[in-house]
């Protein structure tokens, strides 16, 4: 694989969960405004941390892990 096209698709993974988690967090909220995803790798509500992303290469594989705060 293109050393050039991995770095792009690792940021494309990284907002695919980022985004994830805003969608599968969005219903339970009586009031989604103060809901946004923090590049690159938190989401938060009222300013305070809810989810954090971390993608992490093994060998050939990409490892997403999501761990809510």
């Amino acid at each position: 694989m293109c050393p050039l096209f991995r770095r792009w698709a690792n940021h494309t993974i990284a907002l695919a969960a980022g985004l994830a988690v805003y969608e599968a967090v969005l219903p339970l909220l009586t009031d989604p405004a103060p809901l946004r995803l923090k590049w690159p790798n938190d989401a938060t509500y009222a300013g305070a941390k809810l989810a954090g992303i971390l993608l992490e290469r093994e060998r050939d594989a990409l490892v997403v892990g999501i761990g809510e705060s």
